[in-house]
């Protein structure tokens, strides 16, 4: 059976809230879907955070190429022997800087040392949602949809 879990993680990568921020997320989450299972993660290394089967392609924030695979594979690759705290590429199609974290992922991807997962809500993760949790949090978040 196929589960479809929502990943929220900071915009900064390295960002790490106090525990009393991530505890009062954490009863949010509960408060909201409380039939999900909700859980955190909360690592010293930044990690990738990604989309499971969600997975489409990456494309270039700078010009909207889409990138090849291969030359991402290699970037990944790159960023993991400095366990991704080097996260800066530059991009094969027009030669702009970004990061990893920075591409346009379809679905939505990114890098964290923080992640809070809803695992099967019955519902959708709302707008309004996101917003709180970012009061919450005091810091701007990105949701990945992940389908495993």
């Amino acid at each position: 059976m196929s589960a479809t879990i929502f990943k929220l993680i900071p915009e900064d990568v390295h960002f790490v809230p106090d525990k009393g921020n991530v505890e009062q997320v954490r009863s949010y989450l509960v408060s909201i879907f409380p039939s999900a299972t909700v859980s955190v993660e909360q690592t010293e290394e930044i990690q990738f955070v990604d989309q499971g089967e969600n997975f489409v392609q990456i494309a270039c924030p700078n010009c909207d190429a889409v990138l090849d695979l291969k030359w991402w594979h290699n970037a990944m690759d790159s960023a993991w022997q400095s366990a991704f705290k080097e996260l800066d590429v530059q991009l094969p199609c027009c030669s702009a800087h970004s990061t990893l974290h920075g591409l346009r992922y379809d679905f939505p991807a990114g890098f964290s040392r923080l992640i809070f997962e809803i695992e099967n809500p019955e519902e959708e993760v709302r707008t309004e949602h996101l917003r709180r949790v970012e009061q919450l949090l005091g810091c701007e978040i990105r949701m990945v949809n992940a389908r495993y």
